[in-house]
């Protein structure tokens, strides 16, 4: 996502709030093309489309690892920028083919036995359901907070579901079926307090 602070590419005239005329004309398909898909995956601007363009006639050029040497200062700049991001230090930072493999390593990552409970979200992706049926049929105790009458995770029920034998929530901060935000902060704290870990998707909200 271009920002008004993140370089010259937009010119000058970038104002002070986020810029979404400016943004479309460097845009190119917005011109031809009214793009509701973002969640995911968005249309390119032109400096993202050239940048990438440069890199594979670079590759085409002198090779692939070659030009991994050449851009090694860029490619580790991925780390300490997605940092600064989300308020994370570049050593917490890892980079992966997609938003559902992030989500198996980290789950995986868990250390969870015959037992254990984890509570998670009734909106979570399709992948992370995989994870969670099985766990479930590992022996795990998997269990779905309720949502509120807005459709979001109810904390009062969240609070009831807490105990010592929950090892891991996971959340949907923004689910891509529906639009809905939920609290995540709210239950960050309720799950730290807890002594639980969190696994939270934020791939839909970060921006």
């Amino acid at each position: 996502m271009l920002s008004p602070t993140s370089g010259t590419d937009l010119g000058p005239d970038v104002p002070a709030s986020f810029p979404v005329e400016v943004v479309r004309a460097h845009t190119p398909a917005c011109l031809d093309l009214a793009h509701l898909n973002n969640a995911g995956c968005a249309l390119p601007p032109r400096s993202v489309l050239k940048v990438q363009l440069d890199y594979l006639q670079l590759e085409a050029s002198i090779g692939g690892y070659e030009a991994v040497g050449e851009h090694v200062e860029d490619l580790e700049g991925f780390y300490t920028s997605t940092a600064k991001l989300i308020g994370a230090r570049p050593e917490e930072i890892a980079l992966t083919r997609g938003a559902s493999e992030s989500w198996w390593r980290a789950f995986l990552s868990v250390p969870l036995q015959p037992g254990d409970r984890v509570l998670a979200g009734r909106h979570e992706f399709i992948a992370s359901g995989l994870g969670l049926a099985q766990a479930k049929e590992a022996g795990i105790d998997v269990q779905f907070i309720p949502d509120d009458g807005n459709g979001l995770t109810d904390l009062d029920a969240l609070a009831t579901m807490l105990n010592e034998q929950v090892k891991l929530v996971c959340l949907t901060q923004l689910p891509m079926s529906n639009g809905l935000i939920n609290p995540a902060a709210e239950i960050g704290d309720m799950v730290k307090s807890a002594g639980a870990l969190y696994l939270l998707d934020s791939c839909q909200a970060v921006g």
